[in-house]
């Protein structure tokens, strides 16, 4: 996997773990994980975001997003 793909997809699972509410179970069945990569891959992210500010505004930015999404629902 591209290193781009891999960093998406760790995006995808954090921002799912953060928002939606979603039991573990059910996000790692969507992205085909075991649980315990869930909470891994959030980790992962997260500490990411520490040393990459283009990846914290972009996360940021779809936050914002989802915020607004979820204020609309």
């Amino acid at each position: 996997m591209k290193n781009n793909e891999k960093l998406g997809r760790q995006v995808s699972i954090y921002l799912c773990h953060k928002y939606s509410g979603a039991p573990l179970k059910e996000i790692a069945v969507k992205f085909n994980v075991g649980v315990t990569a869930i909470g891994e891959a959030s980790k992962r992210i997260q500490k990411k975001m520490e040393d990459d500010q283009t990846l914290r505004k972009l996360i940021g930015t779809l936050t914002t997003k989802i915020n607004k999404w979820k204020m609309e629902s």
